[in-house]
């Protein structure tokens, strides 16, 4: 009986069909890579207009050096924190003792968070840096969901 009653629940249940459509792998590559041309054409040519960040006009260079220097020091510490984090999903998916790369993660990000402070405050000095235009920055986290997607599709 309670067979009974569980089939004429079910039979009020519909289920649409759904059609997957196949993709052809090199139609998808060859359409990011368009992407990708057409979004750092539009980068290259917003930088060329004054859009992206940059040094002011008669900034002190060693202020000028210094504020590149730090730059240089994030993205390094950036990129590391990145290349940790994979490192890290691999070792805990394999059930491999992640300890040491646990805290290698939290020292470098330590580090990336100071040099976000000491930029963030040698960019607020005045006459040395002039922020990006928020269509600028659009635009480059456009162009970062592109390569994440491009990531994902490999």
């Amino acid at each position: 009986v309670s067979s009974l009653r569980y089939g004429s629940r079910l039979a009020t249940v519909h289920n649409a069909p759904t059609v997957v459509a196949l993709k052809d792998a090199a139609q998808e590559a060859a359409k990011n890579a368009h992407a990708f041309a057409a979004v750092r054409a539009e980068l290259a040519d917003m930088e060329q207009r004054g859009f992206a960040g940059h040094f002011a006009a008669g900034g002190v260079p060693s202020e000028r050096k210094s504020l590149l220097d730090n730059f240089a020091k994030l993205e390094a510490a950036q990129r590391e924190v990145q290349r940790l984090k994979c490192r890290l999903l691999e070792t805990k998916g394999r059930k491999e003792d992640s300890s040491h790369l646990q805290e290698a993660l939290a020292a470098k990000t330590f580090e990336m968070h100071n040099f976000e402070g000491i930029v963030m405050r040698q960019k607020s000095i005045r006459g040395l840096w002039i922020e990006e235009k928020p269509s600028f920055a659009a635009k480059k986290a456009e162009l970062r969901e592109l390569e994440a997607m491009h990531e994902l599709s490999k």
